[in-house]
């Protein structure tokens, strides 16, 4: 597993391989049904807006690199919705946004 980081107090922390990025955003629903609460969007590839109920937890623009939009899947995991986005190009990433803080290894 290679470096991650992310913002606790933005709500989300991520991690990555040199193919997919995780991101776990806190806030996510529970019970019977609770996926269908949830919307991902990645656009064409290049940002990530996960919301509940129509409410935004995360918007993030513009992403380190672009993604494979039919490749980014999520799942719900204790209050948390995890995505796992496919990265296009199969590299490490220095941050998870363009502008982002660069993360020490």
């Amino acid at each position: 597993m290679l470096k991650g980081g992310g913002d606790e107090a933005a709500g989300y922390t991520w991690t990555q391989t040199d193919d997919d990025v995780e991101v776990r955003v806190s806030g996510g629903p529970s019970g019977k049904g609770a996926a269908k609460r949830v919307k991902l969007s990645v656009g064409r590839g290049e940002s990530l807006t996960v919301s509940v109920d129509g409410k935004q937890l995360v918007s993030l623009a513009p992403l380190f690199d672009r993604v494979t939009p039919d490749d980014c899947t999520f799942t719900l995991d204790e209050g948390h919705v995890v995505v796992t986005m496919e990265k296009r190009e199969s590299r490490p990433w220095a941050a998870l946004t363009i502008g982002g803080s660069i993360e020490q290894a």
